[in-house]
């Protein structure tokens, strides 16, 4: 079975300091928060959506954020 992408990193996380796990939290918190600012939805989007246009809708966000089909959905349901 092959080792995951957390379960590596974890072993390289175990060696550092305290301040070196606060500084490292703190830039994985700012990518997180960049990362979620991507992810909006247009009116263009929301619109068509709520038409009932909900393949058109996936698309779109797929096409402009290079979401996986599951991921633009789920991304449209909550917040549409």
């Amino acid at each position: 079975m092959s080792e995951s992408i957390v379960e590596r990193y974890f072993g390289d996380v175990q060696g550092l300091s305290d301040i070196e796990l606060r500084d490292l939290r703190g830039a994985l918190d700012e990518e997180h928060a960049r990362r979620q600012a991507q992810l909006t939805i247009t009116e263009e989007e929301r619109d068509a959506w709520r038409r009932g246009n909900k393949i058109t809708a996936i698309k779109m966000l797929r096409e402009r954020l290079g979401l996986g089909l599951c991921d633009a959905k789920v991304l449209l349901e909550n917040h549409a």
